[in-house]
This record gives structure tokens, C-alpha cells and sequence, in this order.
């Protein structure tokens, strides 16, 4: 629980150590042990993300549904104001850092770009990756996701 609330809400070590009751040390600690076995039992679960296009592996098979859409997270305000100007997102109005993910039915995430400044616009990120769908895929822009329909 401790790995997966810190990664959700991404707060400073040492007020998440003060939620579990630790010094801002003991916090980065667990982190940094937590982090890789949580990735370690995804990926024997089959269940952790392609963090590149070059890992992804989409069938060809039509009839399938994939939702696209940007995914940013709060980061401290950064000292120097080239970084500030950099991370700040003026649609959260924070300064944040963005991802990109790609998910199906299931829901499952399949794709987990990698991390980027917050300034950057989602579309910008999405057409960074390279992703090319199966043919025939057909993309739908809603106001909260890309729907992509193959």
C-alpha cells in the first residue's frame, strides 16, 4: 500500500513519512526498495506497461477499442524559472510532470510513455511516441480521451 499511495500521490518524502509515521529517510528507504519489486511483480503478473512503442505489441485483429489520453502528476515548485516556466501545466495550473497511457477494455494499461515536462501539450506527446495502431484504426477526439477504434 505504502508503494502504490506514494506513486499516486506523489507528495514530498518526508510528508508522505509523516502520513506513515517516518522520517523523510526511512521514506526514501522503502521507496527505493518498494519500487523495483513492485515492478518486478507486475511484470510476472503480465501486467506492467510498455514504456516505449518498440515494446508494444498490439494485435492486428479488428474490433478492437483503445482509449488514449495525458495523465499528469503535482511535482514541487522548482527553484530555477527556466524548470518552472518548463513543468508549470496551465491547464492543472500546477507545476507537474506528464505521461501519456494507453489502455484497452479491460481496462489494462498497455502503454506508459515516458515522462515528460508538464508544459507540453498531450497531442505533442502522444505524436512523440511514434504509436502507429493496426490498420484500419479510426481515432476520435472527446473532450476526456482519445477513443481509438480499430
Amino acid at each position: 500500500m505504502f508503494i502504490l499511495v506514494y506513486l499516486r500521490k506523489g507528495t514530498t518524502q518526508d510528508i508522505f513519512g509523516a502520513v506513515f509515521h517516518m522520517s523523510q529517510p526511512v521514506a526514501n528507504k522503502w521507496i527505493h526498495i518498494l519500487h523495483p519489486c513492485l515492478n518486478q511483480a507486475l511484470a510476472d503478473l503480465g501486467e506492467r506497461p510498455a514504456r516505449s512503442v518498440a515494446e508494444l505489441h498490439l494485435s492486428p485483429k479488428g474490433g478492437q477499442v483503445f482509449f488514449q489520453d495525458g495523465t499528469e502528476r503535482p511535482i514541487e515548485r522548482p527553484k530555477d524559472p527556466d524548470l518552472q516556466r518548463l513543468y508549470y501545466s496551465g491547464k492543472k495550473k500546477k507545476h507537474c510532470i506528464k505521461n501519456n497511457v494507453l489502455i484497452d477494455l479491460r481496462p489494462k494499461i498497455l502503454l506508459l510513455t515516458p515522462t515528460c515536462e508538464g508544459k507540453k501539450h498531450d497531442k505533442k506527446v502522444a505524436d512523440d511516441t511514434g504509436l502507429v495502431l493496426p490498420a484500419g484504426a479510426v481515432s476520435i477526439r472527446t473532450s476526456a480521451f482519445w477513443v481509438i477504434l480499430c
